[in-house]
């Protein structure tokens, strides 16, 4: 306390029900352990009828709201060692709250004890709070159990699972990329993060790709983390990986290193709904690469990372002129030397929507607007390119 050399010691503990004997036992003996200066509980369960029931060795100063029924119900116990001397209380006649005045050791000391309801808790608190305004000053301490809404960021990873919209329809065919990080895995599903997953056993752990169900694959890949000498090494090799999927079935899947620079057509060109995707890995000494979407000799869609900028260009030719370009990013450099990335472009009606490891990163809006003509994919500069989808 203030002026003196004298503390207090102020516990809290919601008890779920003290009917029980056994139950109120085990609580009085944690409370003995504890030896706090006050101790505050919330859900007695007891009832105006059953006050008598809380009774503790050493505690005689019991300060209790309670209402009609088993439920709610608050306390206050100041132990017999503490020189408690009580001056106002005020109950709440359902055992939602109780208010204490009164001095200890000659300085004034409001407890507010507070169970809120399980639905509207925060208009509870406000209500209740605003009630007794007049006794609270300085002096107060507010404990209890307040029920309020958990923030969506605080909310556990498994609520967030159960509750996940279902982005997959039946006879369509899709696109699933899984981003492997240090702590989770970013899911997207047609171009799109749908669920960040945090990693339950170690990831480094995880070796196999098992499928099954009602579901017809047509393609599987996978990037590994290459070293700098394998990067050269396997210049224009093939690694080949078996991949189990549906029992009794087996697929090759080729982790290719791409000849640089390379080009390919995009089937069918752009269109809404139309995504590509690439993977590779930046070289350690990287200075700058480009993915291109082409449509005959103009480039619609420039993305040119550039590591002695630390900037991401984008922009548009036509005619070899170059129009003006965008650098604004919502974070910093996503690209890295010495590190994997993914690429995923998805074309919307407006504009391309890019995202890098599973997070969307901007938009860039067409300036050519023949998007089926764009059908050309050109990558260059210094990367290693392992994986190209369109």
């Amino acid at each position: 306390m203030a002026g003196s050399s004298s503390h207090i010691t102020i516990l809290t503990l919601n008890v779920n029900g003290l009917n029980a004997p056994i139950k109120r036992h085990r609580v009085e003996n944690w409370i003995k352990i504890q030896d706090p200066s006050v101790c505050c509980i919330q859900e007695t369960h007891l009832t105006r009828r059953d006050i008598h029931r809380l009774k503790i060795k050493g505690w005689r100063k019991i300060y209790q709201a309670n209402g009609e029924q088993k439920k709610a119900g608050v306390a206050i116990l100041v132990s017999d060692k503490t020189d408690f001397k009580p001056s106002k209380i005020k109950r709440d006649k359902e055992g939602h709250y109780i208010m204490v005045k009164g001095s200890i050791q000659q300085e004034e000391l409001t407890i507010l004890n507070i169970y809120a309801p399980n639905t509207g808790a925060p208009r509870f608190i406000k209500q209740v709070l605003r009630d007794l305004q007049r006794d609270l000053d300085s002096h107060t301490i507010i404990m209890g159990d307040f029920n309020t809404p958990l923030s969506t960021l605080d909310r556990s990873t498994r609520q967030k699972e159960r509750k996940m919209h279902m982005p997959l329809q039946k006879g369509m065919p899709f696109d699933l990329c899984f981003l492997v990080q240090s702590s989770d895995f970013k899911v997207m599903v047609n171009g799109s993060l749908f669920v960040q997953y945090f990693h339950r056993v170690p990831f480094h752990r995880v070796d196999t790709i098992s499928v099954n169900g009602s579901v017809q694959l047509s393609y599987i890949s996978f990037q590994v983390r290459l070293s700098t000498y394998l990067v050269s090494f396997l210049q224009t090799q093939t690694v080949i990986h078996t991949v189990q999927s549906a029992p009794g079935q087996m697929f090759s899947v080729s982790l290719q290193v791409l000849p640089m620079p390379f080009v390919t057509t995009i089937p069918g060109g752009l269109y809404p709904s139309k995504s590509i995707i690439l993977s590779g890995t930046v070289l350690p000494s990287a200075q700058r690469f480009h993915i291109n979407l082409c449509s005959g000799s103009h480039i619609a869609f420039h993305l040119n990372p550039r590591f002695d900028e630390n900037a991401v260009v984008r922009n548009t030719q036509i005619n070899n002129c170059w129009g003006s370009e965008e650098r604004s990013l919502p974070r910093k450099m996503p690209f890295v030397r010495g590190q994997s990335f993914s690429v995923w472009i998805l074309c919307d009606a407006h504009c391309l929507k890019v995202a890098v490891d599973g997070q969307h990163l901007f938009e860039y809006y067409h300036r050519l607007r023949n998007l089926p003509a764009i059908n050309k994919l050109e990558v260059g500069g210094d990367i290693q390119l392992t994986h190209v989808q369109t």
